[in-house]
């Protein structure tokens, strides 16, 4: 195993972020596990909603499925996936709603803002909307997904996997 150290800027200045490790079957795909901090902490856009999840992000990913672009109204959603038992919300109200069969997104019942996404697929998981954390530099991407259903002007300007649909479903 391989650790890197990665630096991050962002509109808080440079931060130099905790230590991951690179597992050398998972670094050939570009996916790997990180080290983040044990807990993370986040809210909605009114800060109405506040959450703290405990444990490293076990992924993260842009997903471009219409789905999500239309919960979120936006061309692309940055989700990191925790544990479910490790979220819990600290104050506010939140309200889920299933947005399709076998999955429910979560959002803040004042302003709307959408924080959570379950799918029946994956039981005990949570994704949580990198931009509700407060430290959204934190999760590392490792992929594309659902890009079947992108834009037709986006334009990827990394060198992160891309994915027709999700992983391991091509």
């Amino acid at each position: 195993m391989r650790w890197i150290r990665r630096r991050c800027r962002g509109a808080r200045g440079e931060k130099e972020l905790d230590c991951v490790p690179i597992l050398p079957d998972l670094m050939q795909r570009g996916l790997y596990l990180s080290y983040t901090p044990t807990r993370v902490s986040g809210h909605c856009f009114c800060r109405s909603i506040r959450f703290e999840v405990n444990g490293p992000e076990k992924f993260a990913c842009l997903c471009y499925c219409e789905s999500c672009q239309r919960a979120a109204g936006a061309p692309v959603v940055a989700w990191a996936t925790y544990e479910k038992e490790s979220f819990e919300v600290k104050s506010g109200t939140m309200c889920w709603r299933q947005s399709s069969p076998g999955a429910t997104r979560g959002h803040c019942s004042d302003c709307g803002s959408t924080i959570t996404y379950e799918n029946e697929q994956r039981p005990g998981e949570i994704d949580i909307t990198v931009n509700s954390l407060d430290d959204p530099v934190g999760p590392i991407l490792r992929a594309h997904i659902w890009t079947e259903d992108k834009q037709p002007w986006t334009i990827f300007g990394d060198e992160l996997p891309v994915y027709k649909q999700n992983i391991g479903q091509e």
